[in-house]
């Protein structure tokens, strides 16, 4: 994972394998840009575990999102409860924000494209 304190969320039972920040885009119909959506889902150990719905350049239904787990594994993290992943969710993406130097965005809120365009152009 991306950042070293990551042991130090609260309610994190297990870090997760997949970098928020090396996702790949997803072009919405209104031309917005998203890289990353979220799905928290319960596991046999009663833990929550954070997965990704965007994959393969697409948005995936929910039972698209749980299979793909089931065959890869791949996660943001695994949590003690409902509220702890979505704690984390949260943080996520306003860290992804912030090092984006971009306002702070909610989970799953999307950045259109001229959004994008102004801050590439802050960039050179």
């Amino acid at each position: 994972m991306p950042w070293p304190d990551d042991d130090k969320i609260e309610g994190m039972a297990e870090k997760g394998n997949l970098d928020p920040f090396n996702r790949e885009a997803v072009y919405n119909p209104d031309g917005s840009i998203s890289t990353m959506r979220t799905m928290g889902v319960g596991n046999a150990k009663g833990q929550e575990v954070l997965i990704p719905s965007v994959a393969d350049g697409r948005w995936m239904s929910p039972m698209e999102t749980i299979q793909r787990y089931k065959t890869t594994g791949e996660n943001f993290g695994k949590f003690k409860d409902v509220q702890s992943a979505d704690a984390y969710d949260k943080e996520m993406h306003q860290r992804m924000a912030a090092d984006a130097n971009l306002k702070e965005f909610g989970p799953n809120e999307q950045i259109n494209f001229d959004q994008l365009l102004e801050f590439l152009k802050g960039q050179r």
